[in-house]
């Protein structure tokens, strides 16, 4: 592992980062932090299996964000990634059902985006910064997360940090990115080896 993170760090090719990739996800990790990878595989373009789409598409809609499942899922397509017919049929399905659910979705942030503000804790404002993330408006979900971090009191803080440095490595902002994943402090070790290698890709 220590030679596959120096080689991506100095050779990014998309060989080693997949090794590398696949190293973690044979690490039992939670729904949460497989999505975080699988993030990490669609920003180093190691996404290649049709179940990866699929099982990140899943995650995404399990974990309230249909506008990520739904831009995977067409990226999939675009990559010509879902070739038996069973596959094709059940992406048309989850695409059809999916543009009823995002459009619902994005017409219900401001209101909830207006409740966040009188929460007591920061967790209403982080979901709405993960939901602006999946939509790619990724300024308005720093706003969102920052906010969230700030107010505390948030039942998985580290993986609000590894959300907020996702959000910043998408709108260019590499300095502070380093900073969210460097401040990610847990005792899970599957979640600091995350944000360390989501801090190989920022370097």
């Amino acid at each position: 592992a220590d030679t596959l993170e120096k080689l991506v760090m100095y050779y990014p090719k998309k060989e080693y980062w997949n090794n590398l990739l696949y190293s973690v996800r044979k690490l039992k990790l939670t729904d949460r932090q497989t999505l975080q990878v699988y993030r990490l595989m669609i920003a180093t373009q190691t996404m290649q299996q049709a179940s990866d789409y699929a099982e990140m598409a899943e995650l995404a809609i399990s974990g309230g964000n249909p506008g990520e499942a739904q831009k995977v899922l067409e990226a999939g397509n675009a990559a010509n990634v879902f070739t038996e017919q069973r596959d094709k049929d059940r992406t048309a399905r989850m695409l059809a059902s999916l543009k009823d659910s995002t459009a619902k979705d994005l017409a219900s942030l401001p209101k909830i985006e207006a409740e966040a503000k009188t929460a007591k804790t920061g967790d209403v404002d982080v979901a709405v910064g993960n939901a602006y993330l999946s939509y790619g408006q990724n300024d308005k979900a720093i706003a969102a997360l920052n906010q969230g971090i700030t107010k505390g009191g948030l039942k998985n803080l580290a993986d609000a940090q590894m959300t907020l440095g996702i959000a910043q490595v998408r709108v260019g902002d590499k300095a502070s990115a380093l900073k969210s994943f460097k401040a990610v402090k847990t005792e899970d070790p599957a979640t600091t080896r995350i944000a360390k290698l989501w801090s190989l890709f920022v370097q």
